[in-house]
């Protein structure tokens, strides 16, 4: 169970990572002919600075516990090969969490259906706080979206617990993620 329970959050907090990523920034509008190699014959240019960027982390030690405690000393951030000034390093427990769960149905898991099923409610039951939104994903040949995103753990187990191994023995994990990573982050950002 340890094992399945180090996949389901390790998905987790890539799907977390790759919907939360967020710039603080100021577009500034600039003539065309004030910019390096421009003659003034086009439109504006757009240029964006970004004064503030937070760069969420997760930070597990050897025996898989997160690690805690972590000041800027223990960080380096580099942006194009310069060292970046990093600014304040903080724990954001209150966050809220949107992240989608994808479970692989197909043929070829139809002995193991049972056991993923418990892993990913006892996932639901073990991360989600009532701030928190989850979204649930089957595939197999196809993907299902079994449950869109709700903060309700009784509405994710009924979508859980109705499912049966079916379909081709071909799987779309790509597929999967993307519809998954997309219905965490609609925006793109």
């Amino acid at each position: 169970m340890k094992k399945t329970w180090q996949v389901w959050w390790r998905i987790a907090v890539w799907l977390l990572g790759v919907g939360s990523l967020s710039v603080g920034a100021q577009v500034v509008p600039v003539p065309a002919d004030t910019l390096p190699g421009r003659n003034g014959d086009t439109a504006a240019d757009v240029v964006v600075r970004a004064d503030y960027v937070t760069v969420l982390t997760a930070v597990n030690g050897a025996a898989g516990l997160p690690v805690q405690n972590l000041s800027d000393a223990d960080f380096e951030i580099y942006e194009d090969g310069q060292l970046q000034v990093i600014s304040r390093v903080g724990r954001q427990d209150d966050q809220p969490l949107r992240l989608a769960l994808l479970l692989d149905i197909s043929a070829s898991v139809r002995n193991r259906l049972k056991f993923e099923q418990e892993a990913a409610l006892d996932f639901f039951r073990r991360v989600l706080r009532p701030q928190d939104r989850a979204a649930f994903y089957a595939f197999n040949h196809d993907v299902y979206l079994r449950q869109d995103l709700t903060s309700s753990l009784s509405a994710l187990e009924t979508a859980v617990r109705g499912l049966e191994a079916r379909g081709q023995r071909r799987c779309t994990m790509r597929f999967s993620l993307q519809r998954a990573a997309w219905s965490v982050n609609p925006d793109g950002g």
